[in-house]
Formats: C-alpha cells, sequence, structure tokens
C-alpha cells in the first residue's frame, strides 16, 4: 500500500515483514505506533514475559465480562487473584502482542487449554485462531472446558473444529461446563 508517494516502514518490530515495505520515489515514512495498532494484522505471537501480567489480567478482565456475564463477583474477583498467583505459574502461556501491548492470550496445562483471552476490540480478526493453532502446534490434539452459557466461547470453539466430550456441573461457579476436543487432524 502506497501512501505520498513514499515507503511504508514499519518502526523496528519483530513483526515487520516484507509485505509491511513499498517502495515508490525513493522517500521514506515511519508509521506511527497508532498507525499500527491501527492495522490489526500487525500482532505476533510469542512466549509470555512476567511483565506482561497487567496486559494479561486487563485482557482477561475486558474478554470475561464478554464471554462470563453469568459468572458471580465473588467467583470472577478469586478467579483475578488467582491467575498471577496460580494460574500462570502452572501454566505455558503465549501472548498476542500488537506493538508491545498484550491484545490475547493463552494459557495450556499439558494439552488442555486453560485459557484463551482475546481483547474484544480485536475480536474477529484471527488471534484467536492463531492462538489456537500455536497450540496445536506445541501440544497437537487439545482439549478445553467452556461454561455452557458462553456463547461467545463456544461459537468460537465450533468455528475452530472442537467436538463435544461431554459436561458437569461446575460446583465452585454454579455453571454447567463443557468438555471439547480438537484432534490434529481439525483445522
Amino acid at each position: 500500500m502506497l501512501r505520498n508517494d513514499k515507503f511504508r516502514v514499519l518502526q523496528a518490530r519483530p513483526f515487520a515483514t516484507s509485505r509491511a515495505f513499498a517502495a515508490y520515489d525513493a522517500k521514506i515514512e515511519v508509521l506511527s505506533k497508532s498507525e499500527i495498532e491501527a492495522d490489526l494484522s500487525h500482532y505476533l505471537i510469542r512466549k509470555y514475559v512476567a511483565e506482561d501480567i497487567s496486559g494479561v489480567l486487563s485482557c482477561w478482565e475486558n474478554a470475561n465480562k464478554i464471554a462470563h456475564p453469568f459468572l458471580a463477583d465473588d467467583f470472577v474477583n478469586q478467579i483475578r487473584i488467582d491467575i498471577p498467583q496460580i494460574y500462570l505459574p502452572n501454566a505455558e502461556t503465549w501472548v498476542a502482542d500488537n506493538c508491545g501491548r498484550v491484545i490475547g492470550f493463552i494459557s495450556l496445562l499439558n494439552n488442555e487449554i486453560g485459557a484463551l483471552f482475546v481483547e474484544p476490540s480485536f475480536h474477529r480478526n484471527g488471534i484467536g485462531f492463531a492462538l489456537v493453532k500455536k497450540a496445536q502446534e506445541l501440544r497437537g490434539d487439545l482439549e478445553v472446558e467452556v461454561f455452557e452459557l458462553n456463547r461467545v466461547g463456544r461459537d468460537f470453539y465450533a468455528k475452530c473444529g472442537f467436538t463435544f466430550l461431554g459436561e458437569y456441573f461446575h460446583e465452585e461457579s454454579g455453571h454447567k461446563v463443557l468438555r471439547l476436543n480438537l484432534d490434529q487432524t481439525s483445522r
């Protein structure tokens, strides 16, 4: 894409690719951070580091409001405490990074997806699919549990090719949970 007869060059970011450059009339334009952020195709999947904690929590809080409005506040508050203290230290977590901002993450416990959340403003841009693909590359067959009332999550997992394995009543939340599977041949 050319604009004002200039090269389009991304500031030194690890996700800059050859398609991010376009030549015309030997002039260079450096895209601003906000211009890069506006282009949702510029993100990378990388391993979680401790400095990502605030971004992961923010992403989780924003997406959780949409996916789980039926959960009691006390339950949600406890999960927020448990994420940095229990869940992240015991999981392998990968983040979707857009200019240093966490816009999504997936946490794996062996072949189980323990958490998968994407910032709502970045929904429907392939980020969730990219995170599932990364998990599948790492683990092969995957399993996940999703609340029956989480329509957003159920629709997403169905689009990914997950199939129903079973269900149970989750005592702590007071809601039914569905267990789903994605085998290596899916997708």
